[in-house]
């Protein structure tokens, strides 16, 4: 058989079907390090075949390849200056290449990728098409190596490239620990990314299936591996548990779904929590974030069929069916207007501290609401409608609430030059689900159970800064104008003390307020410290008083309905005192403040309308040092301190917060924090992460109530680096507070929690997940 016999069988067997391109038209540089030959095709006098032994490397473009033994077919026909020399090697000219095969454990380079150990490679100069047998693909996945071992792989022009008896893996062991092997794939370059497309799959543990797995559609790119993290261990208040944790992106179809509607492309991710414990049941929850030019958002349910009839607070589970969805979303309609929208359904009121504690303890109460704002310079419209979807909830309605605000508007000329007027004009129909009836007290009537209110308001403040000498001062001035559509009238028999029988009634307020400041401060250049990192010091004093007062009120709270804080407002007038030192100097070429104190300090004219009699209020002072000095435990320390002082009792304190934070180079983190409040709590609180070894690094915590003489909370984490895998090994232990008896039941649990690499950037430290909450 002829060579050019034997280049087309292998054409016909790896390419069919293959797309049409046009080549880059780079010429090809070729260097040997054996003997060639050529001769003229027996089929065709007008191709040459040069045959290449001994070792070869050529180069095409951004593409360099190494083999054994090479072929090259030559169209003879085609004047184009000869063949040349280039770059110490044989140069051919793009026009005369026909073809191009190599074999013998072939080597493709092109940018950060590279083909290994492939068995052949042919290039059809013609078409652009490249096909490999064979090989590995080493590339890239956001941030870590993918490798995948293929039969027969080809590559277009523009980079698309089918591959076909595919295995990839993150793990480049010669023999990987884990896998997914497909019949068939494509990986399609687009402007957001390599999109990869695959058939069925099966996941393997080295050469063991484990799983059938559908078809895969992620961009490699953006996507990250599906598998987020999962864990093992077993905890008092769940039992056993298995926790995993997925995500992928899901942007095509996102894409196309928005399509419809004639939106662009958007940027999709969904997730899927899936979790079992023995003592509860299985935990589901899947969720879809996007965004697009105009919009983004998110989409979250949760459920599970609970299987105790207490939770950890010891609160009965009345319907062990539970779960949640949420649906935050914004769009931006122009630079001005914005519409938002939030539904959030729970199935019962302790279903949100169960599931998700962090989220019920640190952020915002959940809501349903619709909001349309249009902002443009420094005013702001909004009209809003909130319900809410859950029976148990006690939060505001608003049926609707049309709102303007008028954020610092600056007059210029006339008499009021160079006034700050800041406003809000509104129209709110609200309404409050009342609170439990007091005990041996009748239910209200179904349909009476709300206290509502329409309220129209206005409110003005105009604020005036000016300047004597280096004194900062200010005065201000400001009504309050709203008109309510019921009162409230004292009645001992009602759920609340009150009830809402009062017709309606106008109220009207007026205020008045200055302040004075001014700044001191002195350099002093010539001081400087080694030891305490000091080049030079300023020091800056920032003495202030302030004056606010409600001058006139017709209406105190007492003889409004409370819904919310509009009828909140109240006489109050109120001297603040109070002193501002900073400390600044040069570290490592920057300018730094080392040290920032200020205490404040309230005085009250009315002491017994204002402050139970008590002239002096508390005391608040408050410092933070960063000393960055040269000695151990000081370079990258933070230091703050919190303290509420009583003047009235002798300077004692009611509430204090001191902190130490430290870190140790790149080994280490140490806090340590005590917080006290008189008659109330006393927490202490202390924290260690070190790393170990290269592969090992531990974080401590604990903290301990004092005032009870018990553990709060307490736990171990070990977290070793293994091959592309982070295991976290974590052992804790807390007190669980009853909101109902006051019961305290402590919680215990051990896990093992395994998590791709690639994530760790995204995660808090060690230290901030021992100390953090559960879920």
């Amino acid at each position: 058989m002829s060579v050019r016999a034997l280049l087309t069988t292998l054409l016909l067997l790896t390419s069919l079907g293959s797309l049409r391109a046009q080549d880059d038209g780079a010429p090809l540089i070729v260097k040997q390090s054996g003997s060639q030959y050529m001769f003229v095709d027996e089929n065709d006098p007008d191709v040459g075949v040069l045959v290449i032994l001994g070792g070869v490397e050529i180069e095409k473009g951004p593409r360099r390849l190494l083999g054994d033994r090479m072929v090259l077919l030559i169209d003879t026909s085609v004047d184009a200056g000869g063949d040349a020399d280039g770059q110490g090697g044989q140069l051919i000219p793009n026009a005369r290449l026909l073809e191009v095969f190599v074999d013998g454990d072939v080597v493709v380079e092109e940018g950060d990728e590279q083909v290994a150990g492939a068995e052949a490679v042919h290039i059809d100069n013609r078409t652009g098409l490249l096909t490999l047998l064979d090989g590995s693909w080493r590339s890239g996945m956001r941030g870590q190596p993918m490798l995948v071992r293929f039969e027969i792989m080809r590559q277009f022009t523009g980079g698309r490239r089918e591959v076909e008896g595919a295995e990839f893996t993150t793990c480049d062991y010669a023999h990987a620990h884990w896998g997914l092997s497909t019949p068939w794939a494509l990986v399609e370059p687009t402007e957001a990314g390599r999109i990869l497309k695959t058939s069925r799959s099966v996941a393997q543990v080295g050469d063991v299936p484990l799983v059938p797995l559908p078809g895969f559609h992620m961009n490699l790119d953006r996507a990250r591996p599906p598998l987020r993290s999962v864990s093992f261990g077993d905890s008092s208040r769940m039992g056993f548990k298995v926790e995993t944790k997925w995500a992928d992106d899901a942007s095509a179809a996102a894409t196309e779904m928005g399509s419809w509607f004639g939106a662009g492309p958007v940027e999709a991710e969904w997730g899927l929590e899936l979790d079992s414990y023995s003592k509860r049941g299985l935990f589901t929850e899947p969720s879809l974030t996007y965004r697009s030019e105009t919009s983004h958002g998110r989409i979250r349910g949760s459920y599970i069929k609970d299987s105790k009839s207490k939770d950890h607070l010891d609160q009965p589970v009345e319907d062990s069916t539970r779960g949640r969805f949420d649906i935050e979303h914004r769009t931006r309609i122009d630079e001005h207007q914005t519409v938002d929208v939030e539904l959030s359904y729970l199935s019962d009121r302790g279903y949100q501290q169960e599931y998700y504690e962090s989220e019920f303890r640190t952020e915002k109460q959940q809501e349903s609401y619709i909001n349309y704002r249009h902002v443009e310079d420094n005013v702001a419209w909004s009209v809003m409608a909130r319900s809410r979807l859950n029976d148990f909830d006690t939060q505001v309605e608003y049926l609707p609430q049309v709102e303007r605000r008028v954020v610092a508007e600056t007059h210029q000329g006339g008499w009021w030059d160079g006034i700050n007027v800041s406003g809000r004009e509104f129209v709110s129909n609200a309404r409050l689900l009342r609170g439990d009836p007091p005990s041996g007290t009748a239910s209200p009537p179904a349909g009476s159970q709300h206290d509502s209110s329409l309220r129209v308001g206005s409110r003005r403040i105009a604020t005036l800064p000016f300047d004597v000498g280096g004194d900062r001062l200010t005065v201000s001035a400001g009504y309050d104008l709203t008109g309510f559509s019921r009162s409230a009238e004292a009645d001992p028999t009602a759920p609340n003390g009150f009830n809402s029988k009062g017709g309606s009634v106008g109220r009207y307020a007026l205020f008045g307020g200055a302040s004075w400041s001014q700044t001191y401060s002195g350099v002093e250049s010539d001081y400087s410290s080694e030891r305490w990192n000091f080049d030079g010091v300023r020091q800056i004093f920032e003495p202030q008083v302030a004056f606010n007062s409600v001058l006139e009120l017709n209406e105190r709270p007492e003889d409004l309905i409370a819904i919310d804080n509009v009828e909140a407002l109240d006489k109050l007038q109120v001297f603040t005192v109070g002193m501002r030192h900073r400390v600044q100097t040069h570290q490592r070429g920057q300018v730094v403040t080392v040290l920032d104190s200020q205490i404040v300090m309230p005085l009250f004219s009315n002491q017994d309308r204002d402050n139970d009699g008590k002239t002096m209020g508390d005391a608040t002072f408050d410092t933070q040092w960063k000393p960055g000095a040269e000695l151990w435990g000081l370079r990258e320390a933070t230091l703050a301190l919190r303290l509420t002082v009583d003047p009235n009792s002798s300077w004692s304190y009611t509430k204090s917060y001191a902190s130490y934070t430290t870190r140790f180079a790149d080994k280490g983190t140490f806090m340590v924090s005590e917080d006290k409040a008189r008659h109330s709590n006393h927490f202490v609180t202390a924290g260690l992460q070190w790393e170990l070894t290269p592969k090992w690094t531990g974080a401590f915590f604990i903290q301990e109530d004092l005032r009870a003489k018990e553990g709060v909370r307490r736990g171990v984490l070990l977290r070793q680096k293994a091959h592309r895998w982070l295991i976290d090994i974590e052992l804790s232990q807390r007190r669980a507070d009853s909101v109902v008896d006051g019961s305290s039941n402590p919680e215990e649990q051990i896990s093992f929690r395994f998590k791709p690499a690639v994530f760790d950037d995204e995660e808090q430290s060690l230290l901030h997940r021992i100390s953090s909450v559960y879920r």
